[in-house]
C-alpha cells in the first residue's frame, strides 16, 4: 500500500513540488497525511478546544509569527511549534488551542482568526501566503505590520499622556482653596471621585482595551470618534489605503489571482467606510472586464490620486514597485495626521486646563479673602 506522500508529486494545498517521502510541505507547512481537500473558504475540522477569547500581546504575536516563519523556511512542519516551546509565552488557553490546531493541520490563519488575535488585513496576508505557498514571507510581513502598529500606538499614547497629566493636575490643584475654606475633608471629598474616574479611564485604555479583540466595540470606538473630525478622518483613510496597498502587494507577490487579491485587500481595510462593500464591487468590475484601475475608479470614495497611481502602474507593469511605495507613503501620512490630531487634543486640553485652573484658583481665593474680610469686620465691630 503506497504512503500518502507517494500518491502525488505536488502539495495538495499549495501545489508546490514535494520531495519523495516528505511528510509536510516546506512552502505552506501543511501535513500531507492530515490534509483533507476542501473549498477555498471552508473551515477544516479540528479538535474542539473550548476556550473563551484570550488576549495575546502584540509583542508575543510578533515572536510567534517570526518563529513560525523560521520553522517553515527550515522545512519543519508548523506542528513542531507546539513541542518546541514556541507557544510557551502565550496565555495557556490560546497556547492549547494553537497546539491542537497545528497538530490537526488547521491553517494558522484560521486558528488566529478564531482567537481574534489579528485584524482582517493581517489575516488576509497570512491566508494568501498559505494558499500560494509563500507562508514565511506572509508571516514576516504581518510581524512587521504588528511592530509598526505598536510603534504608532506608543507614539499616540505618549502624545496623549501630557494632556492627561495636565488634566490630573487641574483636578488636584484647582480645588485647593476648598481645603482652606471648608477643611481638608471637604477637599478630598471633591477631588477623590474625579481622581478615581481618571484612574478608571486610564485602566480601561491601557489595561482592558488591549486585551479585547480588535473588532470589539471598545477598541473601535476611539477610531470611530476620530473619524468624526477632519484630521482623524484623513488619518483613518490613509491607514485604510496603506492596508489595501500592502495586502494587495503581498497577495500578488504570492501569486494570488487578481480577482481574489483585490477582495482580500478590500477586506483588509475593514472597518473603514470608504471600503464598505468594496470587495464585491471590485470583483464585479473585474468580471466585467475592467482593469484594476478602472475597478478602483468605480469606488467614488477613494482618492483620485491613489486610483490614478494604481492604474498607471498597472498599465506600465510596475505594480510590484508602486504598491510598496504607496503603502509606505500612506503609512507616513497616516502617522502625521494621527500625531496632528494628538497635538490638537493636547493643545486643547492644555488650554482648557489653564482656563479651569485659573478660574478655580481665582474664584476660590476670592471666596477665601471675602470670608476673611467678613471675619475681620466682625472682630472690629
Amino acid at each position: 500500500m503506497p504512503l500518502a506522500t507517494d500518491i502525488d508529486e505536488t502539495c495538495p494545498n499549495c501545489a508546490r513540488a514535494r520531495a519523495p517521502g516528505a511528510l509536510s510541505c516546506p512552502s505552506c507547512g501543511v501535513i500531507y497525511a492530515r490534509f483533507r481537500p476542501r473549498p477555498l473558504l471552508s473551515q477544516p475540522v479540528a479538535p474542539k478546544v473550548h476556550s473563551r477569547h484570550v488576549p495575546i500581546a502584540a509583542a508575543r504575536l510578533e515572536e510567534l509569527l517570526s518563529a513560525a516563519a523560521r520553522t517553515v523556511e527550515a522545512g519543519v512542519p508548523l506542528a513542531s511549534l507546539a513541542s518546541a516551546g514556541a507557544l510557551a509565552t502565550l496565555p495557556r488557553p490560546a497556547a492549547d488551542k494553537l497546539a491542537a490546531d497545528l497538530r490537526a493541520g488547521v491553517p494558522l490563519s484560521q486558528s488566529l482568526d478564531e482567537l481574534h488575535a489579528l485584524d482582517v488585513g493581517s489575516r488576509a496576508l497570512i491566508r494568501a501566503g498559505e494558499i500560494h505557498g509563500e507562508i514565511p514571507q506572509a508571516l514576516r510581513a504581518v510581524a512587521a505590520r504588528l511592530a509598526h502598529q505598536r510603534k504608532v500606538r506608543m507614539g499616540l499614547l505618549v502624545a496623549v499622556g501630557y494632556p492627561a497629566l495636565l488634566a490630573l493636575a487641574a483636578v488636584v490643584v484647582s480645588p485647593l482653596p476648598i481645603a482652606f475654606r471648608d477643611g481638608v475633608g471637604a477637599y478630598f471629598a471633591r477631588v477623590a471621585p474625579l481622581v478615581l474616574a481618571m484612574v478608571a479611564i486610564a485602566v480601561v485604555a491601557l489595561v482592558v482595551a488591549p486585551r479585547l479583540a480588535p473588532a470589539s466595540p471598545l477598541r473601535r470606538a476611539p477610531r470611530w470618534l476620530a473619524q468624526r473630525v477632519p484630521v482623524g478622518r484623513s488619518a483613518a483613510l490613509h491607514d485604510a489605503l496603506a492596508a489595501f496597498a500592502g495586502v494587495l502587494r503581498a497577495c500578488l507577490n504570492a501569486g494570488v489571482p487578481a480577482r481574489k487579491a483585490v477582495a482580500l485587500a478590500a477586506e483588509g481595510t475593514a472597518p473603514h467606510p470608504a471600503f464598505d462593500g468594496a470587495a464585491q464591487r471590485l470583483v464585479d468590475e473585474l468580471d466585467r472586464g475592467a482593469t484594476l484601475g478602472q475597478a478602483l475608479g468605480a469606488i467614488r470614495s477613494l482618492p483620485a490620486t491613489f486610483v490614478a497611481q494604481v492604474g498607471t502602474a498597472e498599465v506600465s507593469g510596475t505594480l510590484g514597485s508602486v504598491l510598496p511605495a504607496l503603502e509606505d507613503d500612506h503609512e507616513k501620512k497616516a502617522k502625521i495626521f494621527w500625531m496632528t490630531l494628538a497635538a490638537i487634543v493636547g493643545a486643547s486640553a492644555f488650554a482648557g486646563v489653564l482656563v479651569v485652573i485659573a478660574w478655580q484658583v481665582v474664584s476660590g481665593w476670592v471666596q477665601v479673602f471675602q470670608t476673611q474680610a467678613r471675619q475681620i469686620d466682625q472682630l472690629t465691630r
